[in-house]
C-alpha cells in the first residue's frame, strides 16, 4: 500500500519547505508497483535533485508563502534544517522553484489518478471492500481498504475506518494502534481516530489512554461520537466507576434511540442498565432494520447467555454465521452455548475464532476455562499467559488465574492474583463468582457459597451471583435463606432464568409430601408418594447401613432425598435450567433426582441410581468434598454393581467402540472425561472406565488400599502422591496394570464385535455368505447373532439355538432387545420348555438392571414351575425399575400372602390400592384379609367396609366384616 505524505522541513525561522513523500506496508505489489522500505532523501541533496522514481521519496520545495495543502494529504513538522545552498537557490530561483513545485504537484495528481485506475482495474471499491468485510473476506477486504485507504479523495476517511475495523476485528490490535494514532496526528479533529485508538487501547489494556480518546470522541455529535460515548462506558464500568458508567449508558440510550441506524447501541445502554425486556425487544428491532449489524446480532447472543439461554443465544449467533460464516465472536458465542459431551465441537469452535482473530482474548479465556474444568492446569495456564500478553491488565486474565491458584492449592498467591483484579475494578465480584463457580464443579459447595455471598458483597448489583447463590444454598440444605436470596436477585432482575426457574421449584414443593426416617428427610410428589413411600425409604436406609459401615463413616444428618416425576424439574433443581441428562446428582448434604415416571418403563432403575448416589454421600462427606470425580464415580459404579443382581451398566457396544478406538482416557486425565467429555459417548465410556479402576483396585491392592486413597485424598494430596502412598505406583505403571486387567476380562468381546460387517448390507442379506464368514471367523457376534435371526425366521430352531448360544458365549452383556437370551427364551417358550425359558430371562435380569418387562414374565414363569420364592425375588427387583404396574402388585401380594410374608402382602396391597386398580373392592378385601390375621381387627373392617363401600353386595366382604365383629374388639 502506498501512502501520501505531505511535511515541512525548516530551513530557517523565516522558511518552510513542503515536502512530499510516498510511503508503503510491507504487503508487496500494490495495482502493480512494487513496494520497497521508505527512503527519504531530500530535494537540497544532489542525489534527489531530478528523481521522479516512486520507488523513493520526491521531496520539492516551496515559497515562503502559506502552503495550502490538500485535505487528503497528511501534513507533518520535522526540526531538520537545511543551509546555504537552499537558502541562496530560495532566494535566486524563486521563479523556478514555482515551477518545480507545479510539477510535483502536477505528478502528485498524475499519480493519484494512475494509482486510482490501477484500483478501478482490481476490482477495488468502497462496496467491494464492505462487502468481503461483511461476508468474512477479511484478507480480501483488507487488501482492498489499504489499497483504498492510500488514495486521497472524500472517500478516503471512510476507507481508512474500514480499514481499522478490519484490523481490530482481526486481531491486529497493534497495528490499528499505530494507524489511528497516525491518522489523529493528520487531523487532531476527526474524532473516528480517537474512537478506533480508544479500541485498540482498551483491547490491549491501555486504559487510562483509552478513557482519554474515548471523552475526547464522545464530544462529537456524529454517530461516532455516540459509539465513542458506549465504549467510554463500557470502560467505566469495567474499572469499577459504576455510577458514572450508569450515566453514561443512559445517555447513550436517548442518544441512540433517536439517532438513525443506532437502536443496536441502544439495545446494549438498556442491558447495562439492566431494562433486560426492553434491551431484548430493542435488540430484535435493530437486528432486523440491520441484518448486517454483527456487532448488535453478537450483543443480543451474550445477553441470552447471560440469562441462561443458551438455545436462544446459539440461535442469534448462528444467525450471524449464516451471513457472515467466519465471524470470530459468533464462533466464540457459539462454543460458549455447548452443553454436555460437546467438548470435540467446542473446541473446534474456538479454534475457528482463533483462526480469524489469534488475539481474540475471550476466545483464549474460554479454552483456559474449559481447561480449568477439566483440571489441565497445565493447558489453562498457557491460556491464561496468551490472555496476559494480549492485554496485560486483563481481568478475565486475573480470574482465571485466581481460579487456577486455587485449584492448585495455593492459596496465598490466590489472594495476589485476586488484589490485582481488584486494582483494576474494586467492584469487581466476578472473580469471586468465578471461583464459586469452579467450586460448583468440584462439588465444594459450602466454599462456594462463601464466595457468592463475597462477590455480591463487593458488587450488590451482581444479580447474577444471587441466582448462583441461592441455588447453592438449597444444594447445601438452607432453603428458607435461599428463597430469601433468590427473592432479591429477582427482584431486581426478573428476567434471569437461573432464578426465576429455582423460585418456581421452590413453589412447586406445595405439592410434595414430605417424611423423615432416622437419617433422612425423604420428599416425594403427591401422586407418587403413596406408591414411592412403600419403597424409597426402606432402600435409603439399607443404603445407608450398608455403606457408611463399609467405609467406617457416618454422615452429617439428616440428609436430603428428592424425587422428582418431571424430568426438568429434577434438571432445574440440579443446575436451575433444563436440559440435564444425568438420572441423578449428589450435593453431599443430600440426593435429587427422577422417579420412575420421569422416563419411560424400563428406561433406568431408579434404585440402582439412589443406591449410586447415596454412594457419593459418603465419599464426598468422607474427604470433604476433595475426591477427584473419577474416583468418586467409579466407587458409586461399583457400589451399585455390589447391592442388588443386575444393577449398574455393564459392557456394551458403544463402550467396545471406544475401546477399539482406543478413547479410554489415562488416569491422570480420566476427571476429563466427566468434566468436559469431548463427545457424548465418552461420559459413559467415563463412568464405565472409573468403576472397572475401582473394582482393579479393590482385586488387586484390597478395599484397605480405596479407603486410604479416601484418607489421602481429604489431605489434598495429587493424584500421583496417592498412587504412590496407597498402591506403590504411578499414574504410567497404573495404566499399563489397568489396561493388562481389562484385557484380561474384556479382550475376547472387543475383538469378536466387528462392526464394519454391519455397514455390509449384502453380506448381511445373505446367510451363505455370512456362513462363510463364521467358518472363517467363528467368534465373530454379529455374524452369528443375525444367522440365528435367519433362522429362526425359516423355523429352524436347532440351528437358531446354536448360534444364539455361541454369539452369547461371546458377548455375554449385550442386553439389547435382540439379545441371545431374550430370543432363545421365547424359543425355549414356543417349544413348551419352560424351565429353560425362564433360565435364560434369569440369566439377562442378572445382568440387565432396567428390564422390567423381563423380570414381569420371569415372575410369571417361576410362578408356574411352582418356584415361588425365585417368582416373588423376581418381582421384587421390578419394583426398582418401574412401582407403578398393578399386575405386578397383585401378582406379588398373592404370592407373599401365600408365604405368610405379611409385611410385604400388606406393601404391596396397599400399594395396589393407591394405584386405583379395576377391581378395588377386591383389593380392599385381600387387605382387610391380611390386616385381620395379623390381628388388627379395626384396620380390617375398615377395609372390608371400603370395599362394601364399592360394592354393597359383596358377600366375601360381608362374610369378613362379620369375622371382625364376631371376633370381638381388638
Amino acid at each position: 500500500m502506498l501512502r501520501v505524505r505531505v511535511g515541512f522541513t525548516v530551513a530557517d525561522a523565516q522558511q518552510r519547505v513542503p515536502t512530499i513523500e510516498f510511503f508503503h506496508s510491507s504487503r508487496g505489489t500494490i495495482g502493480g508497483l512494487k513496494a520497497t522500505p521508505p527512503c527519504r532523501k531530500s530535494a537540497a541533496s544532489p542525489m534527489a535533485r531530478g528523481t521522479t522514481n516512486f520507488d523513493q521519496a520526491v521531496t520539492v520545495e516551496a515559497p515562503k508563502s502559506t502552503f495550502d495543502c490538500p485535505r487528503s494529504l497528511r501534513l507533518r513538522r520535522s526540526r531538520s534544517l537545511t543551509y546555504g545552498t537552499i537558502y541562496t537557490w530560495w532566494s535566486c530561483f524563486d521563479a523556478m522553484k514555482k515551477a518545480l513545485l507545479l510539477l510535483s504537484l502536477v505528478s502528485a495528481l498524475s499519480f493519484s489518478l494512475w494509482l486510482a485506475h490501477q484500483l478501478a482495474d482490481s476490482g477495488a471499491s468502497l462496496e467491494t471492500a464492505g462487502q468481503a468485510f461483511l461476508h468474512g473476506n477479511y484478507s480480501e477486504a483488507l487488501r482492498a481498504y489499504e489499497s483504498l485507504a492510500a488514495v486521497p479523495g472524500s472517500s478516503q476517511t471512510e476507507s481508512r475506518q474500514g480499514l481499522l475495523r478490519c484490523l481490530l476485528i482481526t486481531g491486529q490490535y497493534e497495528r490499528a494502534e499505530t494507524l489511528a494514532a497516525a491518522y489523529l496526528k493528520e487531523s487532531s479533529e476527526t474524532p473516528a481516530w480517537h474512537f478506533f485508538l480508544g479500541r485498540s487501547h482498551v483491547l490491549r489494556g491501555k486504559h487510562a489512554e483509552a478513557k482519554s480518546v474515548f471523552e475526547k470522541a464522545s464530544k462529537s455529535r456524529s454517530p461516532i461520537g455516540t459509539e465513542a460515548q458506549m465504549q467510554l462506558a463500557l470502560l467505566l464500568k469495567s474499572t469499577g466507576d459504576l455510577t458514572q458508567s450508569r450515566q453514561l449508558f443512559s445517555a447513550v440510550y436517548e442518544q441512540a434511540s433517536q439517532g438513525a441506524g443506532q437502536l443496536g447501541l441502544a439495545a446494549l445502554a438498556l442491558q447495562h442498565l439492566e431494562r433486560f425486556k426492553e434491551a431484548n425487544s430493542l435488540f430484535k428491532q435493530a437486528t432486523q432494520q440491520d441484518a448486517k449489524d454483527f456487532e448488535t446480532w453478537v450483543a443480543w447472543g451474550n445477553l441470552f447467555l447471560e440469562k441462561y439461554n443458551p438455545a436462544e443465544a446459539a440461535s442469534v449467533f448462528s444467525d450471524v454465521l449464516k451471513l457472515n460464516p467466519k465471524h470470530p465472536e459468533a464462533f466464540l458465542g457459539l462454543a460458549l452455548c455447548r452443553g454436555e459431551g460437546t467438548g470435540e465441537e467446542v473446541e473446534q469452535l474456538l479454534s475457528r475464532a482463533l483462526e480469524v482473530n489469534p488475539n481474540l482474548e475471550a476466545a483464549h479465556a474460554a479454552k483456559a476455562q474449559f481447561a480449568l474444568q477439566a483440571e489441565a492446569f497445565d493447558d489453562a495456564d498457557r491460556e491464561i499467559s496468551l490472555c496476559f500478553k494480549i492485554n496485560p491488565n486483563s481481568l478475565e486474565a486475573h480470574t482465571l488465574k485466581a481460579v487456577l491458584l486455587y485449584a492448585k492449592g495455593q492459596d496465598a498467591a490466590m489472594q495476589a492474583s485476586i488484589q490485582e483484579a481488584m486494582k483494576i475494578n474494586p467492584r469487581y465480584g466476578e472473580v469471586f463468582e468465578s471461583l464459586g463457580h469452579f467450586c460448583v464443579t468440584q462439588r465444594l459447595y459450602k466454599e462456594s457459597v462463601e464466595f457468592f455471598r463475597k462477590a455480591i458483597e463487593i458488587n450488590p448489583r451482581l444479580w447474577k451471583a444471587y441466582a448462583a447463590l441461592g441455588a447453592n444454598l438449597m444444594r447445601i440444605g438452607d432453603e428458607k435463606t435461599a428463597k430469601q436470596v433468590l427473592d432479591q436477585g429477582f427482584e431486581n432482575d426478573p428476567y434471569n432464568v437461573w432464578t426465576y426457574n429455582t423460585l418456581k421449584l421452590i413453589d412447586s414443593y406445595a405439592n410434595f409430601d414430605e417424611s423423615k426416617t432416622p437419617n433422612f428427610t425423604v420428599r416425594l410428589h403427591q401422586k407418587e408418594s403413596k406408591i414411592l413411600s412403600n419403597y424409597v425409604p426402606d432402600l435409603l436406609e439399607e443404603a445407608y447401613k450398608t455403606l457408611s459401615g463399609k467405609y467406617q463413616f457416618a454422615p452429617e444428618k439428616p440428609i436430603y432425598f428428592e424425587m422428582f416425576p418431571d424430568h426438568e424439574d429434577f434438571a432445574v433443581r440440579t443446575m436451575g435450567v433444563p436440559g440435564l441428562g444425568a438420572l441423578g446428582v449428589c450435593f453431599g448434604r443430600g440426593v435429587v433426582m427422577d422417579s420412575p415416571t420421569a422416563r419411560s418403563k424400563g428406561s433406568f432403575n431408579w434404585g440402582s441410581t439412589l443406591w449410586h448416589e447415596f454412594a457419593h454421600v459418603v465419599t464426598l462427606q468422607v474427604t470433604g468434598h476433595r475426591v477427584p470425580r473419577w474416583f468418586t464415580e467409579g466407587l458409586s459404579v461399583m457400589e451399585e454393581h455390589r447391592a442388588k443382581p443386575g444393577w449398574g451398566d455393564d459392557l456394551n457396544l458403544e463402550i467396545v467402540r471406544a475401546i477399539q478406538g482406543k478413547k479410554l482416557l489415562p488416569i491422570a486425565e480420566l476427571n476429563r472425561g466427566f468434566l468436559r467429555p469431548q463427545s457424548p459417548g465418552q461420559l459413559q465410556l467415563s463412568y464405565f472406565q472409573a468403576g472397572q479402576a475401582c473394582e482393579f483396585i479393590d482385586k488387586e491392592f484390597g478395599f484397605k488400599a480405596i479407603l486410604k486413597m479416601l484418607e489421602l485424598f481429604k489431605a489434598r494430596l495429587t493424584l500421583t502422591e496417592v498412587l504412590k502412598q496407597a498402591l506403590n505406583t504411578t499414574p504410567s505403571l497404573f495404566d499399563q496394570q489397568f489396561n493388562a486387567y481389562l484385557d484380561s476380562q474384556y479382550a475376547r468381546v472387543v475383538a469378536a464385535v466387528d462392526f464394519s460387517i454391519v455397514e455390509k448390507r449384502e453380506l448381511m442379506q445373505d446367510p451363505k455368505k455370512l456362513e462363510s464368514l463364521v467358518a472363517e471367523q467363528p467368534d465373530n457376534f454379529f455374524a452369528n447373532l443375525k444367522l440365528a435371526s435367519y433362522h429362526r425366521k425359516e423355523g429352524e430352531h436347532a440351528k437358531a439355538v446354536a448360534y444364539l448360544n455361541k454369539a452369547k458365549s461371546i458377548f455375554p452383556g449385550y442386553v439389547e432387545s435382540d439379545s441371545p437370551y431374550k430370543q432363545l427364551s421365547e424359543i425355549y417358550k414356543e417349544e413348551g420348555r419352560l424351565a429353560e425359558a425362564a433360565a435364560e430371562l434369569q440369566a439377562l435380569t442378572a445382568i440387565h438392571d432396567s428390564d422390567f418387562d423381563s423380570l414381569k414374565q420371569l415372575a410369571i414363569w417361576l410362578k408356574e414351575s411352582n418356584k415361588i420364592e425365585e417368582a416373588r425375588q423376581a418381582l421384587e427387583r421390578a419394583m426398582f425399575i418401574y412401582p407403578f404396574d398393578s399386575e405386578s402388585h397383585q401378582l406379588l401380594a398373592e404370592l407373599a400372602h401365600a408365604a405368610k410374608d405379611h409385611r410385604v402382602a400388606l406393601r404391596e396391597y396397599r400399594a395396589l390400592l393407591a394405584l386405583d386398580p379395576p377391581d378395588k373392592a377386591a383389593a380392599h378385601l385381600s387387605l382387610a384379609k391380611v390386616l385381620l390375621e395379623l390381628g388388627k381387627k379395626l384396620e380390617a373392617k375398615k377395609e372390608a367396609l371400603a370395599a362394601l363401600e364399592i360394592a354393597p353386595g359383596f358377600e366375601p366382604a360381608q362374610e369378613l366384616l362379620l369375622k371382625t365383629i364376631e371376633s370381638g374388639p381388638q
